[in-house]
């Protein structure tokens, strides 16, 4: 069983100090079975152009009711040809100067067909990519009450999985709270802000050699309560 459980939204290729997560866990659960929230980052990507100015890359998908889980989003029929001609934007998706960069490359341009796990694929190719230890389980398929929500949810979920610790993004501090969690035997830990230096990852995997973002995520991976 885990020691340690992180619970998140799938993002699509989010900033590393998101896969901080993938290396104190042991155990990272893919929140899939919440809202999805069109504001977020579970179905774009930011990246830089050479300007320095943000731009975002974003999967082309169906326009649903408001109150769809994000297991549930759908590609548009056109998807593919949507996302290539995006993709063309940005002369250094078309080639990649590392393995990674390659491995990713290839996931990007397969056929797209179930959003859910096309997410997940992606996290588990840079996971595996950067040695990162955490297993990648989806919270849809852990029993737990369906109408909990927030802290509550996380907790049921982290209990599922017999753990004793669970730990969070920084930003999570102004949500959850120690003593909520240690009621039922969990410990609350968060990861520091990310100081690094690789907040657009996607053009970092495909440029920069996978050492240095192995050692930035690493470096960054300090936890406190």
């Amino acid at each position: 069983m885990p020691t340690t459980v992180a619970i998140m939204q799938p993002y699509f290729f989010p900033y590393a100090g998101y896969f901080r997560l993938f290396d104190v866990a042991d155990v990272v659960v893919l929140l899939d079975s919440v809202q999805f929230p069109r504001r977020g980052r579970v179905h774009r990507c930011e990246v830089g152009k050479p300007s320095g100015v943000p731009d975002w890359l974003t999967l082309p998908l169906i326009k649903q009711p408001q109150n769809t889980l994000i297991r549930s989003l759908q590609f548009r029929m056109t998807a593919r040809l949507e996302f290539d001609k995006a993709m063309s934007a940005y002369p250094w998706l078309q080639s990649p100067n590392t393995a990674l960069g390659a491995e990713v490359s290839t996931h990007l341009n397969q056929p797209l067909n179930d959003v859910d796990h096309f997410l997940r694929q992606g996290l588990m190719v840079t996971r595996d990519g950067l040695s990162l230890p955490a297993g990648i389980l989806n919270a849809s398929d852990i029993p737990v009450p369906p109408l909990l929500t927030g802290t509550a949810r996380l907790i049921a979920i982290a209990k599922a999985l017999g753990a004793k610790r669970y730990v969070n993004l920084s930003g999570g501090r102004n949500l959850y709270q120690a003593h909520d969690f240690e009621r039922h035997g969990l410990e609350l830990k968060f990861l520091e802000p990310y100081q690094g230096q690789f907040q657009y990852l996607l053009p970092a995997i495909f440029n920069t050699p996978t050492a240095d973002i192995m050692r930035d995520i690493k470096d960054q991976s300090r936890l406190v309560s």
